[in-house]
């Protein structure tokens, strides 16, 4: 988020997200076209060294503003974290998938830790999909494999486990981009307003979940 100059910390954050999964997809092709082995070391090079890089420059050159948290940021982040502790309490265990169709996406994902883990490599196709040996490379890289690769680092987390702290995470950038595009489309709003708007709409999702 540095990138974006005087921007709130709110923005900077999920832009710097978005620009992570750039990088998951610059990890995908190193890795295929080059055959580099997927392990903790190459994932952590290619995703966080680039961004520790842009941390200590920053720090030589003492302009740390991009992680200064303004008071309407810290007023909208903070009631955000609030009503995401009353979802993600039933949310967070190891033996149930959370999100609507879980088992099909959670297939996907659970292919690529398995792959890096036994073989260090991304997997083509898995074999047991919905539709045979469908192509990893129709949405997978983009949408997965950045899960997976995050996964590399927590070999002790219970793969479902692990997966549900994802979902919660997604669901708190959800809460917060929508905060984000309260604030844009209506000009000094208050924040408790703005994050109670990004939270209704956040929530909305979970409690159509516990309909289904």
């Amino acid at each position: 988020g540095a990138v974006l100059g005087n921007s709130n910390f709110i923005k900077n954050y999920l832009f710097g997200f978005s620009v992570s999964i750039f990088a998951t997809l610059l990890l995908y092709t190193i890795s295929m076209f080059f055959e580099l082995p997927l392990n903790a070391f190459t994932i952590l090079v290619v995703l966080y060294a680039p961004a520790l890089a842009m941390i200590y420059r920053a720090y030589k050159k003492k302009n740390l503003s991009v992680f200064k948290m303004e008071p309407d940021d810290y007023k909208i982040m903070l009631i955000s974290l609030f009503f995401l502790f009353f979802v993600v309490n039933v949310m967070l265990t190891h033996n149930t998938l959370f999100v609507s169709n879980g088992t099909y996406f959670y297939s996907k994902y659970y292919t690529i830790v398995k792959s890096i883990e036994k073989y260090n490599n991304f997997p083509f196709y898995a074999p047991y999909s919905a539709q045979g040996e469908q192509l990893f490379l129709v949405d997978s890289p983009a949408m997965f494999s950045h899960i997976a690769f995050v996964k590399a680092f927590f070999p002790f987390v219970h793969p479902v486990l692990f997966y549900n702290y994802m979902s919660a995470f997604i669901l708190f950038l959800t809460i917060l981009g929508v905060s984000l595009l309260i604030r844009e489309c209506v000009k000094g709003i208050n924040p408790y307003l703005a994050a109670l708007g990004g939270s209704a709409v956040g929530l909305s999702f979970i409690f159509v979940q516990f309909l289904e």
